[in-house]
Protein backbone atom coordinates (compact mmCIF):
# COMPACT_ATOMS: atom_id res chain seq x y z
CA UNK A 1 0.00 0.00 0.00
CA UNK A 2 3.00 3.00 0.76
CA UNK A 3 4.04 1.70 -2.39
CA UNK A 4 1.31 2.72 -4.47
CA UNK A 5 1.27 5.80 -2.46
CA UNK A 6 5.16 6.55 -3.65
CA UNK A 7 4.50 5.62 -7.30
CA UNK A 8 1.56 8.13 -7.22
CA UNK A 9 3.51 10.71 -4.91
CA UNK A 10 6.46 10.63 -7.81
CA UNK A 11 4.06 10.27 -11.07
CA UNK A 12 5.51 12.95 -13.84
CA UNK A 13 2.71 15.04 -15.44
CA UNK A 14 0.49 12.85 -17.80
CA UNK A 15 -1.69 13.34 -20.79
CA UNK A 16 -5.28 13.92 -19.98
CA UNK A 17 -6.28 10.40 -21.41
CA UNK A 18 -3.87 8.80 -19.04
CA UNK A 19 -4.35 11.26 -15.31
CA UNK A 20 -6.33 7.91 -14.18
CA UNK A 21 -3.96 5.43 -13.89
CA UNK A 22 -0.74 7.12 -15.33
CA UNK A 23 0.80 5.83 -18.38
CA UNK A 24 0.54 1.98 -18.94
CA UNK A 25 3.88 1.44 -17.00
CA UNK A 26 1.93 3.05 -13.74
CA UNK A 27 -0.43 0.26 -14.32
CA UNK A 28 2.25 -1.99 -15.11
CA UNK A 29 3.67 -1.23 -11.66
CA UNK A 30 -0.11 -1.31 -10.12
CA UNK A 31 -0.89 -4.74 -11.32
CA UNK A 32 2.60 -5.69 -10.22
CA UNK A 33 1.95 -4.95 -7.32
CA UNK A 34 -1.38 -6.59 -6.94
CA UNK A 35 0.21 -9.63 -7.53
CA UNK A 36 2.77 -9.13 -5.09
CA UNK A 37 0.23 -8.67 -2.59
CA UNK A 38 -1.68 -11.90 -3.68
CA UNK A 39 1.57 -13.90 -3.59
CA UNK A 40 2.00 -12.63 -0.35
CA UNK A 41 -1.72 -13.80 0.82
CA UNK A 42 -1.15 -16.81 -0.80
CA UNK A 43 1.66 -18.09 0.96
CA UNK A 44 1.34 -16.38 4.56
CA UNK A 45 -2.49 -17.50 5.99
CA UNK A 46 -3.62 -15.29 8.57
CA UNK A 47 -3.36 -16.63 12.06
CA UNK A 48 -6.91 -18.79 12.50
CA UNK A 49 -7.84 -18.40 9.03
CA UNK A 50 -9.87 -21.57 7.52
CA UNK A 51 -9.92 -22.49 3.83
CA UNK A 52 -13.09 -20.39 3.32
CA UNK A 53 -11.59 -17.19 4.26
CA UNK A 54 -8.31 -17.36 2.95
CA UNK A 55 -10.19 -16.60 -0.47
CA UNK A 56 -11.74 -13.79 0.58
CA UNK A 57 -8.40 -12.14 1.97
CA UNK A 58 -6.90 -12.65 -1.56
CA UNK A 59 -9.67 -10.76 -3.17
CA UNK A 60 -10.51 -8.25 -0.66
CA UNK A 61 -6.98 -6.39 0.02
CA UNK A 62 -5.93 -6.10 -3.12
CA UNK A 63 -8.83 -4.34 -4.27
CA UNK A 64 -8.81 -1.83 -1.37
CA UNK A 65 -5.67 -0.84 -2.43
CA UNK A 66 -6.51 -0.39 -6.00
CA UNK A 67 -9.50 1.07 -5.46
CA UNK A 68 -8.05 3.76 -3.12
CA UNK A 69 -5.30 4.54 -5.53
CA UNK A 70 -8.29 4.99 -8.34
CA UNK A 71 -9.85 7.14 -6.30
CA UNK A 72 -7.05 9.20 -6.34
CA UNK A 73 -6.52 9.57 -9.40
CA UNK A 74 -9.81 10.28 -10.54
CA UNK A 75 -10.48 12.77 -7.84
CA UNK A 76 -9.36 16.01 -9.62
CA UNK A 77 -9.84 13.94 -13.38
CA UNK A 78 -13.22 14.06 -13.25
CA UNK A 79 -12.80 17.62 -10.93
CA UNK A 80 -11.01 18.87 -14.34
CA UNK A 81 -13.53 16.93 -16.92
CA UNK A 82 -16.54 18.85 -15.09
CA UNK A 83 -14.51 22.30 -15.36
CA UNK A 84 -13.70 22.10 -18.98
CA UNK A 85 -17.58 20.89 -19.62
CA UNK A 86 -16.03 17.28 -20.58
CA UNK A 87 -18.76 14.97 -21.72
CA UNK A 88 -19.21 10.95 -21.77
CA UNK A 89 -16.55 10.55 -19.20
CA UNK A 90 -17.91 6.64 -18.53
CA UNK A 91 -16.82 5.30 -21.88
CA UNK A 92 -14.15 7.24 -22.38
CA UNK A 93 -12.55 6.11 -19.01
CA UNK A 94 -13.98 2.38 -19.78
CA UNK A 95 -11.90 2.39 -22.92
CA UNK A 96 -8.93 3.78 -21.44
CA UNK A 97 -8.66 1.74 -18.92
CA UNK A 98 -9.91 -1.71 -20.43
CA UNK A 99 -7.34 -2.06 -23.42
CA UNK A 100 -4.07 -1.46 -21.31
CA UNK A 101 -5.86 -4.01 -18.72
CA UNK A 102 -6.38 -6.82 -21.66
CA UNK A 103 -2.81 -6.03 -22.78
CA UNK A 104 -1.37 -7.00 -19.76
CA UNK A 105 -3.70 -9.79 -18.95
CA UNK A 106 -2.58 -11.17 -22.00
CA UNK A 107 1.04 -10.70 -21.62
CA UNK A 108 0.87 -12.18 -18.04
CA UNK A 109 -0.79 -15.36 -19.23
CA UNK A 110 1.20 -15.61 -22.30
CA UNK A 111 -1.48 -14.93 -24.71
CA UNK A 112 -3.83 -17.88 -23.84
CA UNK A 113 -7.30 -16.09 -24.17
CA UNK A 114 -8.66 -18.74 -21.63
CA UNK A 115 -6.66 -18.23 -19.00
CA UNK A 116 -6.97 -14.44 -19.36
CA UNK A 117 -10.87 -14.07 -19.90
CA UNK A 118 -10.29 -16.04 -16.42
CA UNK A 119 -8.10 -13.81 -14.44
CA UNK A 120 -10.45 -10.80 -15.52
CA UNK A 121 -13.56 -12.69 -15.32
CA UNK A 122 -14.90 -12.14 -18.33
CA UNK A 123 -16.40 -15.10 -21.05
CA UNK A 124 -14.10 -15.93 -23.32
CA UNK A 125 -15.80 -15.04 -26.31
CA UNK A 126 -16.39 -11.35 -24.86
CA UNK A 127 -12.56 -11.34 -24.17
CA UNK A 128 -12.29 -11.84 -27.49
CA UNK A 129 -14.85 -9.40 -28.72
CA UNK A 130 -12.97 -6.64 -26.69
CA UNK A 131 -9.39 -7.55 -28.56
CA UNK A 132 -11.08 -6.93 -31.56
CA UNK A 133 -13.16 -4.19 -31.04
CA UNK A 134 -9.63 -2.49 -29.17
CA UNK A 135 -7.27 -3.66 -32.11
CA UNK A 136 -5.47 -5.43 -29.76
CA UNK A 137 -2.80 -7.83 -31.23
CA UNK A 138 -2.23 -11.28 -29.16
CA UNK A 139 1.31 -12.51 -29.78
CA UNK A 140 2.52 -16.27 -28.26
CA UNK A 141 6.09 -16.38 -27.59
CA UNK A 142 8.15 -19.17 -25.91
CA UNK A 143 10.99 -16.98 -25.27
CA UNK A 144 9.93 -13.58 -23.67
CA UNK A 145 5.93 -13.98 -23.06
CA UNK A 146 5.78 -10.86 -25.63
CA UNK A 147 2.71 -9.28 -26.10
CA UNK A 148 2.46 -6.38 -28.38
CA UNK A 149 -1.05 -4.41 -28.93
CA UNK A 150 -1.62 -2.62 -32.24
Amino acid sequence: MRDLKRLIGNGKPHDDRYMIIGSSGMLKLTADRINEITAQLIDKPSPGSTSHAKPVQQKTVPNLALEEFMEHRLKDFVKQMKASGGRNLHPMLLREIERPLITITLKETNGNQIQAAHLLGLNRNTLRKKIRELKIRVYKSRQNNAQKSA
